[in-house]
C-alpha cells in the first residue's frame, strides 16, 4: 500500500509524496449508483486509460516539480458515490513524487518504472482479497477477470518500452534501460516517478 512505500523510502531518508491513479478515475470505482464497473459492463469499449484523469495527475506532478506548496486532487468517496476534492501539502523536504497505477506509464516523468508481474501472476492474491471483501458479486468478478483485466493488460504492456526501470515479476530483479544511464539523481532536485503494473 501507499503507506508502506513511504515507510520504505524513509529508510533511505527520502521524503515522498505518492498519488494513486484509483483516485483519479472519472467515476468512483465502487459506489451505490453510477459506478464505473456498471458502465464498463454496459460498454466494455470504454475500458482504457481514458477512464483516468491523467491530465490532472500530470498537473499535480508539475505543481510539485515547480515547487508548489499545495494542490488539490480528487478523492473517491465510495460510500456517497461521488468524487470530492482533497488538499495535499508539499513539504520542502519532499524529494520525490510517485504516481502509481495501471496507466501511469503514460505520464511524462523523470523515471518510469514498469512492474512485470501481470494480473495472471497476482490472481491468487486478488481472489483472496475479494473473498475478504464485502462485495460478493460473482458476475462482476467474472467480468473483471475475463474482460477488464485482459484489456487493461494489453494497454499497459505498450508502456514497457518507455520504462527506465523494469522490475521482474518476482520483484527480485531489476533491469535498467539505456535511457537511465544519462540521468543523475541530484539531492537538491525534485523528481517524478511513475509506476505501472498489471
Amino acid at each position: 500500500c501507499i503507506r508502506d512505500r513511504k515507510k520504505e523510502l524513509l529508510k533511505y531518508k527520502i521524503n515522498s509524496v505518492i498519488i494513486g491513479a484509483d483516485d483519479f478515475f472519472h467515476l468512483p470505482n465502487e459506489s451505490k449508483f453510477g459506478q464505473s464497473d456498471w458502465f464498463r459492463k454496459q460498454c466494455p469499449i470504454i475500458i482504457g486509460p481514458w477512464e483516468v484523469q491523467l491530465n490532472w495527475m500530470q498537473a499535480t506532478i508539475q505543481t510539485f516539480k515547480d515547487g508548489g506548496l499545495f494542490t488539490y486532487i480528487p478523492l473517491s468517496d465510495r460510500k456517497e458515490a461521488k468524487l470530492k476534492l482533497q488538499k495535499i501539502m508539499f513539504q520542502p523536504s519532499d524529494k520525490v513524487i510517485i504516481a502509481e497505477g495501471t496507466y501511469c506509464g503514460k505520464l511524462e516523468v523523470d523515471y518510469n518504472i514498469f512492474l512485470s508481474a501481470t494480473y495472471i501472476d497476482s490472481k491468487d492474491k486478488r481472489l483472496n482479497k475479494r473473498r475478504r471483501s464485502e462485495t460478493k458479486d460473482k458476475e462482476l468478478a467474472k467480468f473483471i477477470e475475463k474482460i477488464v483485466l485482459p484489456k487493461e493488460h494489453r494497454q499497459v504492456v505498450k508502456n514497457k518500452k518507455r520504462a527506465n526501470i523494469i522490475v521482474s515479476k518476482n520483484f527480485n530483479q531489476i533491469k535498467f534501460n539505456k535511457i537511465l544511464k544519462d540521468k543523475r539523481l541530484h539531492a537538491n532536485s525534485k523528481h517524478a516517478k511513475a509506476q505501472s503494473k498489471r
